[in-house]
């Protein structure tokens, strides 16, 4: 497997994961991910997820990271009032709404927190689009 065929296949993805990877390549040596991440070819964002390294890291980007690592989630609370345009302050950590534990990961790529709210009020939000991806944002 070389690094282009790799790049090709994954590069609409935005983020990845080795679950990812092994739907498209059930016999992938994970080994190949430390030795490209030595390379500066991917960036690990937190376990078992990464992005390519020539990444440009701007909102919509960070939100589909967001929405990727820690699911069920969506793009919520400061983080959708200030992409809404509704607070004049900037936030620097992405806050998402999940029906699971709460949790915050401070990555290369920024800092991402979740807060936990009831299962039965997982609503409220609305497919975004951004290249062709979906992003689930209050």
């Amino acid at each position: 497997m070389t690094f282009l065929a790799f790049r090709n296949h994954f590069d609409h993805f935005g983020v990845f994961s080795t679950s990812d990877i092994k739907k498209w390549l059930p016999r992938f040596d994970s080994r190949r991910l430390v030795e490209w991440q030595e390379k500066g070819y991917i960036k690990k964002v937190i376990n078992r997820w990464y992005i390519f390294s020539n990444t440009r890291l701007e909102d919509h980007f960070l939100f589909l990271v967001a929405n990727k690592i820690y699911q069920p989630s969506y793009i919520s609370f400061e983080s959708a009032l200030s992409y809404y345009s509704l607070i004049p302050e900037g936030v620097y950590t992405i806050t998402s709404a999940t029906s699971i534990k709460t949790k915050s990961f401070d990555t290369l790529v920024g800092k991402f927190s979740y807060r936990h709210i009831k299962p039965s009020l997982m609503f409220g939000y609305q497919l975004i689009d951004w290249n062709g991806i979906k992003i689930k944002m209050a």
